[in-house]
């Protein structure tokens, strides 16, 4: 039977990726702008092999999010009789939130001999840490500010998260028993998550990605009682 268990702990950085637009819009629709910052982040995983290519776990993840995201309304005043300023109105969300995550995990190894990619699939759970939040509203007419107002909103973050993540782990072998990793993971919240309250964030909904990059050392091991079969 295959019982080889895998116990490994990486640290790297990770972000919201950062987004805007391609070309300035004059239509009256929103403009959403997110700028990413990063931060450290850290996971703890054990896993089992469950058959020549499946290993079945779990992961405990430390994850901040730490991003700026901006939602403007710009109305321009194209008739040139017209007494109508330009205008613009948004909402701006300064946030940075610390998560720790538990996720059971799915991994398979990809190679018929020697499995040094693998790819893995966890959803997870995450819950509040720690985390600030900011909401500023504006309103300005040709430049001159008419109404800006910002607020702590930090109250409204959500205490849990639900995610889907998707990873790749490269393995780099120092030993029969410890490797050398370097993974990549993309998290993606589930429909109708938050990272908070539409009342905190004047009514829009903030659903982020998040990308890291992390690089590892992992150790693999055998009970008393199982097999000797090394992959």
């Amino acid at each position: 039977g295959y019982s080889q268990d895998r116990f490994a702990v990486e640290a790297g950085i990770g972000q919201p990726p950062s987004y805007s637009p391609l070309f300035f819009s004059l239509s009256d629709g929103p403009t959403v702008v997110q700028s990413g910052r990063t931060a450290p982040c850290v996971t703890l995983s054990w896993l089992r092999k469950a058959g020549s290519h499946i290993y079945i776990g779990s992961k405990l993840t430390f994850n901040t999010y730490n991003f700026t995201y901006s939602s403007n309304i710009n109305k321009v005043a194209f008739n040139l009789f017209s007494n109508s300023p330009d205008s613009s109105s948004g909402t701006t969300v300064v946030c940075k939130s610390t998560y720790m995550g538990i996720a059971p995990t799915f991994d398979v190894g990809i190679g018929k001999r020697h499995q040094y990619v693998h790819l893995f699939l966890m959803p997870a759970i995450n819950f509040l840490l720690k985390g600030t939040m900011s909401t500023e509203l504006y309103q300005n007419y040709t430049g001159s500010a008419i109404y800006d107002h910002t607020q702590n909103t930090s109250g409204y973050l959500n205490p849990i998260l639900f995610h889907m993540n998707l990873g790749l782990v490269e393995h780099l072998p120092v030993s029969k028993e410890w490797h050398i990793t370097l993974s990549e993971t993309l998290s993606m919240m589930i429909p109708n998550s938050a990272i908070a309250d539409a009342k905190g964030t004047n009514g829009l909904t903030i659903t982020p990605t998040y990308l890291n990059l992390q690089l590892g050392l992992m150790h693999k091991y055998h009970s008393a009682q199982s097999s000797t079969r090394q992959e």
